[in-house]
């Protein structure tokens, strides 16, 4: 038996152990993150370390009609370990839950069924990507790492939900440097694309060659610039925290407010969505809550649903989307637009040509600004020729602007990036976005 499958039939076979205890008051819902990785770290083309990690973690809530109570603990997939340790953490948190004081916005359990899905790859192993680095990039300095393995989320609760999701993920995160200069780079998936791999050192390569020209430095102001879907990802992706969430909404804290309060409107071409669709990330939350398959956020520049989860659903009196309890976008889509990758420098004409940007965080929510920093093949244009790297510069805009009336056009293609996090877990989740031509992008320092 494998290691996804003893692990599946523990976790059932234990849950309704303890779902069997209950008595008529006490509700208990069950959130299992499991994987089985690899990991391999380089330097120099050198493989600096190796290693597995086989972990899973179940996170119990228990609740009374006014009280809930968590804990978390680790399984095996071992069924008679895995047996002893759910009896251990239901009996200690039965005791908390005696002395805690009343919730008044408790969690609600959700009633959605059951749902297996089993998406099955062919992720690269480590020795593969060794194998890889070497053959092919031996000449580079090459600097990254590969994560790569099955990851498993499921939930199962006393209201006779049951999902189970799994899938096969890889990705190489890397950079190719030239003394201080550096290109950075990801390919990942499902199952391995040579002509990915092939493309993606081609197009670092090139960009390493331009980044050996003297650096331009620029001054303080407000400049065209081209932003590549990575770039527009760590826009996205910062927005998601709190820029769509139904709470953050309600205590004034939601980065993009005024475009879910009507009082402002984006660029026409803004469609952005919520879309499970895509496969990147279970689409259920630790309640036991189906997430709605597409929430459109944003549609055509107006802003039009939150992501919502089940306590705020309650404490607000709206509807649920299935949000996760920290309203946090996972999987979102940026619809694209018509400019196409041949035409990308013409159209810039003399400006920025943007790879990355880096420390993106918000600067002031009210307005919708956030902050970072250009690096990693970040480059200035004259009449659509590269001139030389830019000199590393902090920026500051308005998403209110740039996605608003400085937006100038998206490309007509777009491209899928994978979550990377590997702190405490491997996450799931990413991205499906086209890069973006806007004007008046402000260089600050």
């Amino acid at each position: 038996m494998n290691w996804k499958s003893s692990l599946q039939q523990s976790f059932e076979k234990n849950t309704d152990m303890i779902l069997q205890k209950l008595d008529g008051e006490t509700e208990v819902s069950f959130y299992l993150e499991a994987e089985e990785s690899e990991f391999v770290r380089f330097s120099k083309g050198q493989v600096r370390q190796a290693t597995a990690v086989d972990q899973a973690e179940v996170n119990l809530t228990i609740k009374t009609k006014t009280k809930t109570s968590k804990i978390s603990f680790p399984m095996t997939g071992v069924m008679a370990e895995d047996r002893q340790r759910f009896l251990l953490y239901f009996g200690k948190i039965q005791k908390e839950l005696e002395a805690l004081p009343e919730n008044p916005f408790p969690i609600q359990f959700a009633s959605s069924g059951q749902s297996f899905t089993n998406k099955e790859g062919q992720t690269p192993n480590a020795e593969f990507i060794i194998d890889k680095v070497k053959a092919d990039a031996s000449k580079d300095d090459f600097v990254g790492y590969l994560a790569s393995g099955p990851i498993v989320r499921a939930v199962k609760n006393s209201k006779g939900t049951y999902h189970w999701y799994s899938t096969d993920l890889y990705f190489v995160d890397y950079s190719l440097f030239e003394g201080q200069q550096a290109v950075t780079a990801n390919v990942a998936g499902s199952r391995w694309v040579e002509a990915d791999w092939q493309n993606s050192l081609s197009e670092s390569r090139a960009f390493l060659d331009q980044m050996r020209k003297p650096k331009k430095v620029l001054p303080r102001g407000e400049y065209k610039a081209y932003l590549a879907p990575s770039a527009v990802s760590e826009l996205v992706s910062t927005a998601s925290w709190g820029g769509f969430s139904q709470h953050a909404f309600q205590v004034g804290q939601c980065g993009l407010k005024q475009v879910f309060d009507g009082t402002k409107k984006l660029s026409s071409m803004i469609t952005l969505k919520e879309d499970f669709t895509l496969g990147l990330c279970q689409p259920f939350s630790s309640n036991g809550e189906l997430a709605e398959n597409t929430v459109t956020l944003i549609h055509q520049g107006v802003g039009e649903k939150l992501l919502t989860c089940s306590k705020s659903a309650v404490e607000y009196k709206v509807t649920s989307t299935g949000a996760n309890d920290w309203e946090h976008a996972q999987t979102l889509d940026l619809a694209k637009g018509q400019l196409s990758k041949e035409k990308i420098f013409k159209e810039i004409g003399t400006g920025l040509y943007l790879s990355n940007l880096h420390y993106v965080n918000w600067s002031d929510r009210q307005s919708a600004r956030m902050t970072g920093m250009t690096r990693f093949a970040c480059f200035w244009v004259e009449n659509g020729d590269i001139v030389g790297p830019l000199q590393d510069m902090r920026f500051d805009i308005s998403l209110y602007d740039l996605w608003g009336s400085q937006l100038l056009a998206l490309t007509d293609f777009q491209e899928t990036s994978v979550n990377n996090l590997t702190y405490i877990k491997r996450g799931l989740g990413g991205t499906r976005l086209p890069g973006a031509l806007v004007d008046g992008f402000r260089l600050t320092l």
